[in-house]
């Protein structure tokens, strides 16, 4: 894809709200049913779109009645789009995690070793991390391995 520039010189930068509009409206296969999956109006959605084939100076999509199908040059971005989405995704579940373990946690040991090693340890973990839901089941390593 080339480089995009703005009249004045300056690389305009394409906008995730279009991506994710983009990417909703590939998806789905019209403008309409991807207003209506994003909340929003038919026109906005239908702007947006126009505003990012004019940024890239390329057509995105085929309009026909039964809705849209993706150009080359579509099929070419929607790899992007899916991946700037997957990576907005991941950011805000990175911001959002406050570092704190949660959740299950199942843990297998011999019997000698869990009676030995394990309690303090397990005390202080479930102490320190009290939304760690802790599971100790003990066997022979075979039994644990088939237990998994």
């Amino acid at each position: 894809m080339k480089a995009i520039t703005s009249s004045d010189g300056w690389l305009t930068a394409m906008n995730a709200d279009d991506l994710l509009m983009f990417e909703t409206v590939a998806r789905v296969g019209g403008i309409t049913r991807a207003a209506n999956e994003l909340h929003t109006v038919q026109s906005n959605v239908t702007n947006r779109i126009h505003q990012l084939e004019s940024e890239l100076g390329v057509p995105l999509f085929h309009r026909h009645s039964r809705g849209v199908t993706l150009t080359s040059s579509g099929t070419q971005l929607l790899p992007y789009a899916a991946q700037v989405g997957q990576l907005l995704s991941e950011a805000r579940r990175a911001v959002a995690d406050e570092g704190q373990p949660s959740g299950p946690l199942v843990i297998g040991s011999l019997e000698t070793t869990a009676a030995l090693r394990l309690p303090e340890t397990l005390a202080n973990f479930t102490a320190q991390y009290s939304a760690v839901d802790v599971t100790l089941r003990t066997g022979t390593t075979q039994s644990l391995i088939k237990m998994s």
